[in-house]
């Protein structure tokens, strides 16, 4: 799926909270991971799965996304997911190329080298809750918040500490 694509879907789905070109918060897996053949994509998707489980391919390798897990989609790689199981519950946070190098976390090559090498981690609940939070205050952040710059700069911040917080699991 195109950029182009992908952002038209999300910016007109009213499921979808977003700071246009930067990131993009939502629960509908069809307008995110519906495209039935291997594709690219040049943003990083982050699915967190809380309920039921997805399957699909990166790079022509399996993987199997159960509750409670994460998966961490970076540009470039070569994916097709699946339908996801009917009791799915999940949400996605969609960042693009530009968005991560304005928060320098393209600098953290170890985190992504860790996300390339393993790209689903299973969560436990301490975990799950803290993207569960991380989510919410996002959205409450783009919601509550009129100002533009002071609301790009928490979300920054927001993802930047998120980010540094799944690191030490992402390394397990």
């Amino acid at each position: 799926m195109s950029k182009t694509n992908l952002y038209s879907t999300l910016e007109v789905s009213e499921e979808t909270t977003a700071i246009k070109d930067e990131i993009y918060l939502t629960d509908n897996y069809p307008s995110v991971m519906s495209i039935d053949y291997p594709h690219k994509n040049d943003f990083t998707i982050t699915c967190v799965c809380a309920k039921g489980e997805i399957n699909g391919n990166i790079n022509l390798a399996s993987v199997n996304v159960k509750a409670p897990g994460m998966l961490v989609l970076l540009p470039d790689q070569i994916v097709q997911f699946e339908k996801p199981s009917e009791d799915f519950e999940g949400f996605f946070i969609i960042m693009t190329k530009q968005f991560l190098e304005k928060i320098n976390l393209l600098d953290g090559v170890s985190v992504f080298l860790s996300i390339l090498n393993t790209p689903y981690v299973p969560l436990n609940d301490l975990m799950l809750n803290g993207l569960k939070d991380y989510h919410r205050m996002v959205m409450d952040v783009i919601h509550n918040t009129e100002d533009d710059f002071n609301q790009k700069m928490i979300v920054n911040h927001l993802t930047i500490a998120f980010f540094y917080g799944m690191g030490y699991y992402l390394h397990k």
